[in-house]
């Protein structure tokens, strides 16, 4: 099975304040079309404000926004997350982009469902493990 390659991307990765990354998942999915967005959390350590004398900053959690994109729109969608993120604001985050030597293609389903694959799943609690 051949795996379809794609060259000439960029991957933009936004680093956000906690709560602040699906509203940019959702716009970059909904209105920009793109199927590649990702979002999860993280949580560092800064350097201001120091704690004690041992210079450890304090631990805060972000939200890390990161999609692929074809290098002609990749200033247009760096720029969109930029401004609707907020990130030119203080403590709004950083953003960066980056050229990608090869990444597979993400392929939606070519419309045909598999009536297996639509089956309601069963939905169990952790509680119950």
């Amino acid at each position: 099975m051949d795996i379809p390659v794609v060259s000439d991307q960029r991957q933009i990765t936004a680093i956000l304040p906690a709560g602040t990354g699906h509203k940019l998942l959702e716009l970059l999915a909904l209105q920009e079309g793109l199927t590649t967005p990702t979002l999860h959390r993280a949580r560092g350590v800064g350097i201001v404000p120091l704690i004690g004398k041992k210079g450890v900053g304090a631990q805060i959690e972000w939200e890390i926004l990161s999609v692929i994109v074809a290098s002609d729109q990749a200033d247009e969608i760096f720029a969109l997350i930029f401004h609707e993120g907020e990130i030119d604001r203080p403590h709004g985050g950083f953003i960066y982009m980056g050229e990608l030597e090869l990444a597979t293609a993400f392929l939606l389903p070519d419309g045909e469902v598999d009536p297996e694959a639509t089956e309601e799943m069963e939905v169990i609690s952790l509680d119950d493990v």
